[in-house]
């Protein structure tokens, strides 16, 4: 909240809020380096104050009960290994896909879309280390959470997808509502402009109420 205050704050206290194109604006830098402060800080502070009790003293409570720490993995290796080289190659396809129509296309697609069809490729490399793993019986937590991905229960499976589209939402409110609002609001599609920084301003103010 005080991080999406802090752009007109400081331009109200003086600091640039306009830059040359490619450059990001001093008000907006400070914003960023003073909200990664405090996060940092408010990080080092839980982990420095609170204590954790101990698994004996735990036990002691009877919080924990005694738990055999063999780990088993419901996935046999070659449905790892299977799942694995499909979405390979899926993820590779994709990539390839992109890749080759950004290359002739006269309005490329977004470079951001290489991060789905990258997280896809990799989470099949991840399968198929699961399932070496798997094979040669060497198993620990990396294949113990692979496992446990591929035996979803419906409702985390129906959760995942809730959160996909209300992050993709979110994501697309804090790209494109500046530009919006100051395309139809402030009439410039310039960012250098003192208007559509003015608008970036007051959508932080929005952002905060």
């Amino acid at each position: 909240m005080i991080s999406s205050l802090l752009p007109y704050l400081l331009t109200e206290f003086g600091v640039a809020n306009e830059a040359p194109p490619g450059v990001i604006p001093d008000s907006i830098k400070i914003s960023f380096l003073a909200g990664a402060a405090v996060y940092m800080a408010a990080i080092f502070y839980t982990v420095f104050t609170t204590r954790e009790y101990s698994p004996e003293e735990m036990k002691s409570f009877g919080e924990v009960a005694e738990e055999s720490q063999q780990l088993t993995i419901k996935t046999p290796a070659s449905s790892f290994t299977r799942k694995g080289t499909i979405w390979t190659l899926i993820g590779l396809a994709l990539t390839a896909v992109l890749y080759f129509y950004n290359q002739s296309a006269k309005t490329p697609l977004e470079k951001e879309l290489y991060v789905l069809t990258g997280g896809v490729t990799v989470f099949g490399l991840c399968q198929l280390l699961a399932g070496a793993l798997v094979k040669s019986g060497k198993l620990n937590g990396f294949a113990e959470v692979m496992d446990d991905l591929n035996f979803l229960p419906p409702t985390m499976k129906k959760l995942a997808v809730v959160q996909f589209f209300s992050w993709f939402a979110l994501f697309a409110m804090w790209i494109y509502t500046t530009p919006a609002l100051s395309q139809h609001i402030a009439k410039t599609t310039d960012p250098t402009s003192t208007a559509y920084n003015d608008m970036g301003n007051w959508v932080g103010v929005l952002l905060l109420l």
